[in-house]
């Protein structure tokens, strides 16, 4: 069985996607520092500031953890918040830099978007990701998920993107599958069954 570790930063919403992984029947742990953890799957989750969740993950050392998790090229899930920390900065309340691993910027929506985008979104399946495998981009394609953000990853290296969503007519992009790295911007533990299949079919 695959070892899980949730990575707990202080900043976050745990229980939702810890009782989402126990109930497939895996048994994921809490990560509450930086130790040499045997872990098969990293999960990154988050709700709140950019600012603070990037210095919380930072003093907590939980960088350097995702890192050497990346490097043995072990598989990494990032959610929301989580995903969002993926790319190489955010202009929320200034600017604060990520952890580099995706080639792109977290932006505010436009004025003709609604802030925040809370609420269920399509999604738009991106036939250039050739990374992810067939039984999981089949899971999300136009499938309903939960969302609740206020600002988007505008994203240079569009073969990464997994999936685009919608805030009213403008599409932005809400997942992403790179290597062994997995992100959404929207919530798979807050999306029923359609998120259940989705950790399933990539824990699987």
């Amino acid at each position: 069985m695959k070892s899980i570790g949730i990575i707990d930063y202080g900043l976050n919403n745990l229980s939702s996607i810890y009782y989402m992984i126990k109930n497939l029947n895996y048994r994921p742990q809490l990560i509450k520092k930086n130790e040499n953890q045997k872990l098969d799957v990293l999960i990154i989750p988050g709700v709140g500031s950019y600012y603070h969740g990037m210095k919380n993950l930072k003093n907590k050392g939980f960088d350097n953890l995702i890192y050497e998790h990346i490097g043995k090229g072990k598989m990494l899930i990032a959610i929301c918040l989580g995903y969002q920390f993926l790319f190489k900065k955010s202009y929320e309340f200034g600017t604060t830099a990520g952890l580099g691993l995706l080639n792109g910027e977290i932006v505010p929506f436009n004025s003709n978007c609604t802030t925040p985008n809370i609420g269920w979104s399509k999604l738009n399946s991106n036939i250039l990701n050739k990374y992810c495998p067939n039984n999981v981009s089949n899971t999300i394609k136009d499938k309903y998920f939960y969302h609740v953000h206020s600002y988007y990853s505008d994203i240079k290296d569009k073969n990464s993107i997994l999936s685009f969503s919608f805030n009213n007519k403008f599409k932005f992009p809400s997942a992403i599958c790179y290597k062994n790295i997995y992100g959404f911007q929207f919530h798979p533990e807050k999306s029923g069954i359609n998120g259940q299949n989705l950790l399933m079919n990539i824990l699987n």
